[in-house]
């Protein structure tokens, strides 16, 4: 039976045999030694590993758009990028949602499941909508104090493929106290995507100047 096939962590078959069959100090401490941080590193190159495609994600920062008191704003110059990462904390107006578009197409080419759980009060309430003209960042209960905080991610957004969205907003509600609201996303489209959109549905945003948005891209 194998114990261990990864080099350099922890016990081998063979450490483990030694032992059995002539136990000492020595002998017993190879059969039991643990894994190092330097070990586990040394057997994840010798195994061949290779994480991100030979390296980390280096994030680097594309814009950084004003929404006090805006009904949306336009980030350009994002092609190229592996994946698009955005970063939020706003107040839209009165009942609006935060919404997405990309390439400025409001076609009905989004689709995306939500989960949204109003800080355990209502329990949690799924929907699925499979044609959308955007991609919806969270529930219609803000109003002027409101806070929206949260991230959303745009994964394969230079690829010739359907693009996903993965997002979490985290919201203060006068209604149901602290809610959260989970998007999976697809925006389907093969175009890489140049720009994003975000605007709030209905209404502006909040003159509050303390909002803000960050735009990153992965390369």
């Amino acid at each position: 039976m194998a114990i261990n096939n990864i080099p350099g962590i922890g016990p081998t078959n063979a450490d483990i045999a030694t032992a059995v069959a002539a136990p000492s100090a020595a002998t017993i401490a190879a059969a039991v030694a643990a894994p190092s941080a330097a070990s586990i590193v040394t057997a994840g190159n010798a195994a061949g590993w290779n994480i991100a495609g030979g390296g980390p994600l280096t994030w680097t920062l594309l814009g950084s758009p004003t929404v006090a008191s805006q009904s949306g704003v336009t980030v350009t110059g994002l092609s190229g990028y592996k994946a698009i990462k955005l970063l939020f904390t706003v107040i839209p107006n009165a009942s609006a949602t935060m919404q997405l578009r990309f390439n400025s197409d409001s076609g009905s080419n989004y689709s995306w499941f939500n989960l949204l759980d109003q800080n355990g009060t209502s329990g949690q309430t799924a929907q699925y909508d499979g044609q959308r003209t955007e991609v919806k960042l969270s529930a219609g209960q803000a109003n002027t104090s409101d806070w929206f905080v949260g991230s959303a991610e745009i994964q394969g957004s230079n690829s010739n493929g359907y693009k996903e969205i993965v997002a979490t907003t985290v919201y203060s509600d006068t209604s149901y106290g602290t809610s959260r609201y989970n998007v999976k996303s697809i925006y389907k489209s093969t175009s890489a995507i140049s720009s994003v959109t975000i605007y709030a549905l209905g209404q502006p945003f909040s003159s509050n100047t303390a909002q803000y948005v960050h735009v990153l891209g992965a390369s």
